[in-house]
């Protein structure tokens, strides 16, 4: 929650209620989302390298091909 902790003239100063909760800065965020994109991509390739091992089991089997 954002609230007000002070006004002096001109100014005033905000914060943030309960103050134990933190923002992300956006090099942290840049770095997570490039991870989450990595570990995203890692997957895809261990999903058709899968794929290229089950695939040729089923046409075996006689299940039609894709």
């Amino acid at each position: 929650m954002l609230t007000i902790l002070d006004v002096k003239g001109d100014s005033l100063r905000i914060g943030f209620k309960p103050r134990g909760i933190k923002g992300q800065r956006a090099e942290t965020l840049a770095a997570v989302t490039g991870a989450n994109q990595q570990a995203t991509a890692a997957a895809n390739e261990s999903a058709e390298a899968v794929l290229h091992v089950l695939l040729p089991a089923a046409s075996a089997l006689g299940a039609p091909s894709a």
